[in-house]
């Protein structure tokens, strides 16, 4: 019933644009994992089973997800951070004691 709907009541256009924003699916900076999560429900829904296997539909919603990105971001810094030596601390140390000394002179 939801093919022939889709089909039926949704012009082509609509039908494709929706089929590429589900594959191309990525949250969005404003957009909370829940609401990701019923945007990316509700286009699957759509495509039926043009959306693929739950396995195909996991793995695309995991590469959508701004959490994942967030976790491949910090594992990528991580890993420049151990090969640099103590880069991260040394420019943290850095940003302090500016701060220390730029309060000193405003006193």
């Amino acid at each position: 019933f939801k093919k022939l709907f889709f089909l039926q009541f949704f012009p082509r256009a609509e039908q494709e644009r929706l089929k590429r924003e589900y594959h191309f699916i990525r949250q969005t900076s404003t957009e909370t994992s829940t609401e990701f999560m019923q945007r990316f429900l509700r286009l699957a829904g759509f495509l039926g089973a043009a959306a693929g296997t739950e396995e195909e539909q996991a793995k695309n919603f995991q590469r959508g997800s701004s959490d994942n990105h967030r976790s491949s971001n910090n594992n990528y810094s991580s890993s420049n951070n151990r090969n640099s030596g103590n880069g991260r601390d040394q420019r943290n140390m850095g940003h302090q004691s500016n701060r220390s000394t730029n309060s000193g002179n405003s006193s």
